[in-house]
């Protein structure tokens, strides 16, 4: 049951942990100086064993005593034990054939034992089983007290790469973003004809500076209290603060089983999670090599030591163990249908805490490679799914960050300013030292304005990509509509003829959802062609809002929203009924969406009033919902950008485009008129002048 090599070196570290051991020190020896045969040695300065201990317990296979005792404690500290299976120490027989062990208790003497797995495996009966046990010389164990196994006979070779497999589990065996910790792992792995080195093992000190971050608990009932972090290197970042609560997030994730689960509470117990993220681009693991004094290759190799989504039960690693379970939230499949915006595992150090008492339903499978199957570990990973969708959503935004106007771009890319300030230096006879430290700051700016440029540029070919795809949506919608429309007219030809009532009403129902397929290619018009002109019919706006209330009604009702709509329905305006559908439609379903995320009233308003200009009229859309943050004002129209988990952030976009093809603009207003948020936009009359 256990897979590696890699793993039951650590199984057999988690011993020592549960022994209380502050220090463990494991030694692999492929050779040596004396040409000694190849072997491993692990050494711990924990509790030790007496002679009742290694009878009863040691010798005992799937013993009961970490179930009787779940937490170790002597001389006034004390830990959650990690195993409670009985098995682990067994994972010595995977590693080679022969087996030692001295250990000392405190205050007791040292003693030792050895055995021979392949004759213990090969024998027919068990009562035949047996080992001598006897003193062992003090000097045996280091320290006061102690376990010192020593194995030989190795089964496999242990290559370069499989030290480097261990060292890299080694230093996450403890939670890496622990602020402090009572325990301490060394590694002495020498080459052939090198002196022996113990290393400790530890994480590098740009693991607590990541550029992404999201850290925070979820409770008892699944709600989510969560911070983001962007912390780029020597440039202003942000953090936001906010929560999202069990009922929200099960809806969000209906498609990936929530349903299963209670809709009052996921059953997975509260944790508390920390998950960074790194850009891997040339020039990003450059700046961290730069700003750490690092190599460009020490960066990538330290990341990839830790990288994934790690488990820890009481501060103890219990997942991933090896490297095919590093992706075991399924974060690199998913990546798939949209690289770049997701992160893979390979970007992503994560540490998520849970314990035995809070948590007792989120177990490992025997071979430590993964979760026991039930609905408290399918709840497990549903929520973290949720905490990395909102990771990458935060992370998009300010991967595509807007810079300011076009032409401040390149405010930067002149040399006047230096020449200036060079000819001041001059001119009043200054060092040499002062034109370097000039010429050095106009060469960081340079290197700002090249990496705003390459941002904007960046959000720039997102745009043109999504036109792209557009186009492509459009195209085959439009192929299928007419083809099934002029099927749908014979049919209605026959019916009229030969049908009753109910089979007109179907065909009446066929023809609305082609005429939602034909609405849903007009809302991605405006990306898809730069040549794209508004279609020539008018539309009514009170009649508009009121058809996109029909279609959100099980949301309003349910969620027992009051609606406010104008009074009269006489405000013709110049935008083809799709495409006002489309405007309101987005708008609606946003603010039905918020609303029911916020307990208490929930009101959902229309408001039209004459614009600035003669011929337009402005409408209002206000709720009294979350709202939107003071930092998202600007950034709600952009493509990708999105708060709902799982969206793709084209709601707004597509609207504000739509809008913005009639000659008018959308905006939102902070805070918005009735606590919530508030959108609004102009769109032309059919005759001029607007009164109510």
């Amino acid at each position: 049951m256990v897979t590696s090599d890699v793993v039951a070196v650590m199984e057999l570290v988690k011993n020592s942990y549960d022994a209380l051991a502050t220090r463990v020190e494991i030694r692999i020896h492929t050779s040596t100086a004396h040409n000694a045969a190849p072997y491993i040695e692990i050494l711990d300065d924990g509790v030790g064993m007496d002679y009742e201990a290694i009878r009863d317990v040691w010798c005992v296979v799937a013993t009961p005593f970490r179930h009787k005792n779940p937490v170790s404690s002597a001389s006034g500290m004390s830990r959650a034990a990690t195993g409670d299976k009985g098995l682990g120490r067994l994972s010595a027989a995977r590693l080679g054939r022969r087996f030692k062990m001295v250990t000392k208790p405190a205050g007791g003497p040292a003693l030792e034992f050895s055995l021979s797995w392949t004759e213990m495996f090969g024998a027919d009966d068990a009562t035949g089983l047996v080992f001598p046990l006897k003193a062992a010389p003090a000097r045996a164990i280091p320290n006061t007290q102690g376990t010192l196994i020593r194995i030989s006979g190795l089964n496999e070779e242990w290559t370069r790469e499989k030290i480097d497999k261990l060292r890299a589990n080694l230093s996450r065996f403890v939670s890496p973003f622990a602020s402090k910790t009572d325990f301490s792992l060394l590694l002495d792995a020498p080459e052939s004809g090198r002196e022996t080195s113990l290393e400790e093992i530890q994480p590098p000190a740009f693991m607590s500076q990541p550029k992404y971050s999201i850290e925070g608990t979820v409770d008892q009932v699944g709600t989510v209290r969560w911070t983001y972090r962007y912390r780029p290197l020597d440039e202003e970042g942000r953090t936001i603060t906010r929560h999202e609560d069990w009922p929200a997030l099960r809806k969000s994730l209906l498609h990936e089983g929530s349903d299963r689960l209670s809709p009052d509470a996921p059953g997975c117990g509260p944790f508390e999670f920390d998950v960074r993220a790194w850009d891997l681009t040339v020039d990003d693991t450059r700046d961290i090599a730069d700003h750490f004094q690092e190599s460009r290759s020490h960066i990538r190799a330290a990341i990839k030591s830790q990288w994934g989504i790690s488990v820890y039960r009481d501060d103890v690693l219990v997942l991933p163990k090896s490297a095919a379970a590093r992706d075991w939230l399924g974060m690199d499949i998913r990546r798939i249908s949209k690289v770049g915006t997701r992160l893979s595992t390979s970007q992503v150090v994560g540490c998520v805490r849970i314990t035995k008492a809070k948590n007792p339903f989120i177990v490992d499978t025997s071979d430590r490679e993964s979760l026991a199957s039930n609905n408290a570990t399918l709840a497990f990973r549903l929520v973290l799914r949720s905490i990395v969708f909102l990771l990458e959503d935060e992370r998009d935004q300010d991967r595509i960050r807007d810079t300011g106007k076009t032409k401040d771009l390149f405010a930067d890319l002149s040399a006047d300013a230096l020449v200036e300030e060079l000819d001041a230096i001059r001119s009043r006879k200054g060092s040499v030292d002062e034109a370097v430290k000039v010429a050095r700051s106009f060469g960081e700016r340079l290197d700002k304005s090249r990496a705003r440029i390459e941002r904007r540029f960046g959000y720039y070919n997102r745009l043109a990509v999504i036109g792209t795809i557009a186009q492509l949506v459009i195209h085959e919608i439009r192929n299928r509509t007419t083809a099934i429309g002029r099927g749908l007219d014979k049919v209605a030809a026959l019916v009229e003829r030969f049908g009753e009532a109910t089979s007109k009403k179907a065909v009446r129902i066929a023809d609305g959802s082609v005429e939602a397929l034909e609405t849903l290619a007009d809302r991605f018009a405006p990306l898809a062609s730069r040549g794209y002109r508004p279609g020539r019919r008018t539309s009514v706006l009170e009649e508009s809002i009121a058809r996109c209330l029909d279609l959100q009604q099980a949301g309003i009702r349910s969620h027992g929203i009051s609606v406010e709509t104008p009074p009269t329905a006489s405000t013709q305006v110049r935008v083809d009924p799709g495409e006002l559908d489309a405007i309101m439609l987005n708008l609606i379903s946003n603010s039905v969406y918020w609303l029911a995320r916020k307990p208490g009233d929930r009101r959902l308003r229309f408001r039209l009033e004459a614009a600035s200009l003669p011929e337009r009229v402005r409408v209002f859309v206000d709720d009294s919902g979350l709202g939107i943050d003071p930092e998202d004002k600007d950034r709600v129209f952009w493509p990708g950008v999105t708060r709902k988990p799982n969206g793709i952030g084209m709601g707004l976009t597509v609207a504000s485009e739509l809008v913005d093809a009639h000659g008018g603009r959308m905006r939102t207003t902070i805070p918005g008129e009735l606590g919530g948020a508030t959108f609004d936009f102009d769109v032309p009359l059919v005759k001029d002048g607007f009164s109510r």
